[in-house]
């Protein structure tokens, strides 16, 4: 039961717009055994795995989804291995930064701890904003995938 992004996200909440976890559930089912972890390290990569990762200025990674709580955790890293099965690249850095700006941002704002799709894409940029404003005294011109919370 693989479905592309826009289905996911139609198919993640019910007609009221609560979170339907056995959807999830479902699609975390259908993904490789050596993809179905909150902690994907390129050490456990087949070699023609790696290649589907975009790495600059290390040797290797951690991606460490389980910073965040269920099913968050589960969501990005089925967004990962479906990068990877559409043929894409990964950015493990930028992707790495989004996991701990997201991880701070739950713990301020314990209403979009349900699910990514807890909140609109307006609810979560104003969350981030805020929990970055908080981290660096200052508001933010745009969010940047370099910085890292405190």
């Amino acid at each position: 039961m693989l479905m592309g992004s826009k289905l996911l996200l139609e198919n993640l909440r019910d007609t009221s717009g609560s979170f339907q976890g056995r959807v999830l559930d479902a699609l975390w089912l259908a993904v490789p055994a050596r993809f179905r972890t909150v902690e994907l390290a390129s050490g456990d990569l087949r070699p023609e795995d790696a290649s589907a990762f975009s790495i600059s200025h290390q040797r290797g990674f951690r991606l460490r989804f389980g910073q965040l709580p269920e099913p968050m955790d589960r969501e990005l890293a089925w967004c990962c291995w479906r990068m990877v099965e559409l043929g894409g690249r990964v950015p493990v850095g930028a992707l790495s930064s989004l996991v701990r700006w997201l991880a701070a941002t739950v713990e301020e704002h314990p209403q979009l701890r349900e699910s990514l799709m807890a909140g609109t894409p307006r609810e979560w940029e104003r969350a981030l904003a805020v929990t970055w404003a908080r981290a660096n005294g200052r508001v933010p011109a745009s969010i940047g995938c370099s910085a890292e919370p405190r």
